[in-house]
């Protein structure tokens, strides 16, 4: 994660990892990605959900897609539409859930996005099928991404499969307005993290994702690679006058403010390993997806 710097004391030379959290906008609205890259003076990626896009289509910005092509065409659309005012930034797709997807169907779906162009990656579900796909591509060089991220073990079962990807090629993105209610605390979920990003080199991203505009602020000071909002919350930290802006952080396990809860410790070296994928939140979140992106066809 972050970005690195070099510091330099006499003789030694020591590889400091320092961050500035980048700016996603969550929207499949162009105009709306327009607007806010203007009053922030740029943004530095997109993140294009299935939910961004049924709220496009409720306020008339889309009409009604009726097929699964349908769908992605739009998809590509976007991206194609808001490349003016992302001038090299990363746009990350959410993939329509499907139980039945083999891990071949999803590495396909990712080498299709790549086509769209722009430094596109699609965001893949956290699912065994997923991570099998995540195996498969950290061999290929491809950018990806899992969302939800909400438990340490999720955060190992894909750092485990994907050994072999490169420097920051794997993307994991946490909720952080739902983690409190779930179960760890969205710092202790961001520390154990980082303690496995130290055994998975080369490191991945982190991204969160925010809801509101309190947690925005807190965030801001986060090591974390960036921070995904809708465009309400931009507009209201830029109505509000911007009262925090995003800082350099020292990237380590002190980036986030400490807690009071054990940050449980997982070896990824250890030759016989077990992790939980499946959690209610997690279910329930793939079910809104197949649900939501049905909605857009039907």
């Amino acid at each position: 994660m972050g970005i690195h710097s070099l510091f330099i004391k006499g003789e030694t030379a020591t590889m400091i990892r320092m961050t500035v959290p980048k700016f996603y906008i969550e929207s499949a609205d162009p105009s709306e990605v327009k607007q806010v890259a203007a009053a922030l003076g740029g943004l530095d990626g997109q993140l294009i959900t299935v939910a961004a896009i049924l709220n496009a289509a409720r306020s008339g910005a889309v009409e009604a897609m009726h097929s699964v092509e349908g769908l992605r065409a739009y998809m590509k659309h976007v991206i194609e539409a808001t490349e003016p005012f992302l001038p090299g930034g990363q746009v990350l797709v959410e993939e329509l859930y499907d139980p039945h997807a083999t891990p071949d169907m999803l590495v396909e779906s990712v080498r299709r996005t790549l086509l769209w162009g722009r430094q596109s990656s699609l965001v893949l579900p956290v699912c065994l099928t997923a991570i099998e796909a995540g195996n498969m591509l950290s061999r290929m060089g491809s950018s990806f991404a899992f969302s939800p991220v909400t438990t340490i073990d999720q955060a190992a079962a894909i750092l485990s499969a994907t050994r072999e990807a490169a420097a920051e090629q794997v993307i994991l993105m946490i909720p952080f307005n739902h983690i409190a209610g779930i179960g760890l605390s969205p710092e202790t979920l961001i520390q154990g993290i980082a303690a496995l990003e130290q055994q998975s080199s080369p490191q991945g991203r982190l991204i969160l994702r925010v809801e509101t505009l309190d947690a925005f602020m807190t965030v801001c000071s986060y090591a974390v690679d960036a921070i995904a909002a809708p465009p309400e919350v931009f507009t209201a930290w830029i109505n509000a006058g911007r009262p925090v802006e995003p800082t350099a952080v020292l990237e380590s396990d002190t980036a986030v403010p400490e807690t009071t809860e054990v940050v449980p410790v997982i070896n990824l070296d250890a030759e016989q390993q077990s992790f939980t994928i499946s959690t209610p939140y997690t279910d329930r979140a793939l079910a809104e997806n197949l649900d939501t992106w049905k909605q857009l066809i039907s």
